[in-house]
């Protein structure tokens, strides 16, 4: 089996099935001598910034010296970006030959009725191929919610961070930020650390400290008002806390948010026996990017892709415009899912944008069509255009941008690579 058959393989799993939690997974890693027991994780789950919070987290433990696997979801331009090995998208031949050594396993469990959708393959490769690679650690993002998700099958981790936690996912795991919260909380066990988001909604809040105080843990939560001399900017935000300056990269004041959930998770790592400096920490931050994350792709004009797509998150990208581009024309590329509170959503960009291109996210089964982003938005924007390809519409915002315009893209995650193949006409 070659990389190409691995990935074909992985898509070819099942799609029904619904969210089983342990049910499949369980007996499939069993039988793959339970690889999720032999390394040493760090659990996250929220609603925004799991997977910025995932990937700082990374860096630092690797800052430290630890061998690290990084498994997230979903990927923006390389499948490997969802199973990354010690900082860097993995081998194709090794992940083809972790899963070439699971096929049996996959068999048997297929064969006892108990087919492993491609989620839950997936996440027990990922166990799988990091247990052989010899990994000291892996940095967990959770797929949906937490209580019932997929990778929460570990044992208690060492440490288990609840991120920011907003409206998402309502038709699956809760239509109130509290309902939300217990199935986020659930990634909490006995014996285990806690780290959690500096700024969570009170409901939130207040689930995460009756879930804690049943366990007799007292999270770890960094003082936001502690940040001093903050400076936030269209590449990236510098600040102090403690007594140490930090540099990021990604940009947004949630993404400094998202930096104390990890100093956060530091210091309960710190507490469990590791040997994370502050300096390490610093230096770890400085450099990580995320794919996706208001990534810049194109200079002149200025050109960004953000995958966005739920209203707190697509609230961070308007207060980045606002910041920032206020003073500039945007020319807006959005499409988003129906599932999604688009109602809320769309009157945001649409009133900051100059033009509005709508569009659809490829191989989204519940996407809005463009024609119904378009109706919504021409409310508040005076030039909506649909363009149902994604490509076109990348394409197409380029074209219709001067020199000293923004284009911005958001509203899926599932848009990013290809508006992003069309602004720079692959």
């Amino acid at each position: 089996m070659d990389y190409c058959q691995a990935v074909e393989y992985i898509h070819n799993c099942s799609h029904t099935g619904g969210r089983a939690g342990r049910k499949r997974i369980e007996p499939l890693l069993e039988k793959l001598g339970n690889p999720h027991k032999k390394m040493k994780i760090v659990h996250i789950a929220g609603s925004s910034g799991k997977g910025s919070t995932a990937a700082m987290t990374d860096a630092v433990l690797r800052k430290a010296g630890y061998k690290t696997g990084l498994y997230m979801s979903p990927y923006v331009y390389d499948f490997r970006e969802r199973v990354q090995l010690n900082g860097q998208l993995p081998d194709g031949q090794l992940l083809a030959d972790a899963l070439e050594s699971m096929i049996p396993a996959l068999d048997e469990m297929k064969a006892e009725g108990r087919e492993c959708t491609e989620f839950e393959t997936l996440t027990a490769l990922a166990f799988h191929f990091y247990a052989r690679e010899g990994c000291d650690f892996m940095v967990l993002e959770v797929g949906i919610g937490g209580r019932g998700d997929v990778t929460n099958v570990i044992d208690p981790p060492v440490v288990a961070c609840v991120n920011n936690i907003g409206l998402d996912h309502t038709n699956l795991i809760g239509n109130t930020i509290a309902e939300i919260a217990y199935e986020k909380c659930g990634i909490i066990k006995p014996g285990c650390r806690v780290a959690a988001y500096c700024d969570l909604h009170e409901d939130a809040y207040k689930v995460l400290m009756d879930t804690t105080g049943e366990f007799g843990i007292t999270p770890r939560i960094e003082n936001f008002a502690d940040v001093k001399n903050l400076n936030c900017t269209g590449t990236g935000s510098e600040f102090d806390y403690q007594g140490q300056h930090y540099s990021l990269s990604m940009v947004g004041v949630h993404q400094v948010k998202n930096a104390l959930s990890v100093i956060a998770i530091a210091n309960e790592l710190n507490a469990a026996g590791c040997n994370i400096t502050t300096q390490m920490i610093a230096d770890a931050l400085k450099d990580v990017s995320l794919a996706g994350r208001f990534e810049i792709v194109h200079k002149n004009p200025l050109c960004i892709v953000d995958g966005a797509h739920n209203p707190d998150k697509i609230g961070s990208v308007c207060d980045a415009i606002d910041k920032f581009y206020s003073d500039k024309r945007i020319i807006m590329v959005f499409g988003m899912q129906r599932k999604i509170d688009f109602m809320s959503s769309i009157p945001k960009v649409a009133k900051r944008s100059s033009v509005l291109i709508s569009t659809e996210p490829r191989d989204v089964k519940d996407a809005l069509k463009a024609e119904e982003i378009a109706d919504i938005a021409s409310q508040y924007c005076d030039n909506v255009i649909a363009c149902k390809d994604p490509v076109d519409a990348g394409r197409l915002a380029l074209g219709l941008a001067g020199a000293d315009d923004v284009v911005i893209s958001c509203g899926s995650l599932y848009l990013v690579a290809d508006v992003e193949k069309g602004i720079n006409n692959r």
